[in-house]
């Protein structure tokens, strides 16, 4: 209960009766966070049809999932979740009033958990220890962007300082060098 309160604060604080919300109040924050939570849903939704998909054929029975948005980050669903959620925060910008600013919880507990906690690092570590003795593997995870899709032949070329403060690349999420 405290999880789903947490999360959908900026939703409550939007919602509320106290928040009269007028279309001349439309802000350019309600733009931007409809186009990032409309990109996030819209990625959320393909990633996991892809990955529904892929799954589904019997033919793939042992793989991981390397192509669609799939091969441009390692966990395009959980950038579309982050990004819905920072949109409608975006969108709560505009009828927050002190105290209410703490609706920042929900993406950045969103976001934590996904990025530290049970997501990406659970994850990253099952893939490792399923998949980490094929080469072709190695090369997936070393040429695809953790979280943010980017084309892996551009990504395999950005210089590992900025991979690791700007793309996510944590040495959390690499456990194919920890078991060897």
């Amino acid at each position: 209960a405290l999880w789903v309160f947490c999360v959908s604060l900026p939703i409550i604080f939007i919602n509320s009766p106290k928040n009269a919300y007028k279309y001349e109040d439309f802000q350019t924050t309600d733009i931007v966070g409809a186009i990032l939570y409309s990109i996030g849903i819209i990625t959320e939704i393909f990633a996991d049809m892809q990955k529904f998909n892929f799954r589904d054929n019997p033919a793939n029975t042992g793989y991981y999932v390397d192509y669609g948005l799939w091969k441009w980050s390692r966990h395009p669903n959980y950038f579309g979740e982050m990004l819905v959620w920072w949109g409608i925060f975006l969108i709560s910008v505009t009828v927050l009033q002190e105290l209410q600013w703490a609706a920042v919880i929900s993406p950045l507990f969103t976001s934590s958990i996904l990025l530290f906690l049970t997501g990406m690092p659970l994850l990253e570590r099952q893939s490792d220890d399923r998949y980490g003795k094929s080469d072709e593997y190695r090369q997936y995870k070393k040429n695809t962007s953790p979280l943010i899709p980017i084309p892996p032949k551009f990504y395999k070329y950005i210089p590992k300082k900025i991979r690791l403060y700007f793309l996510f690349e944590l040495p959390l999420y690499d456990n194919l060098n920890k078991n060897n």
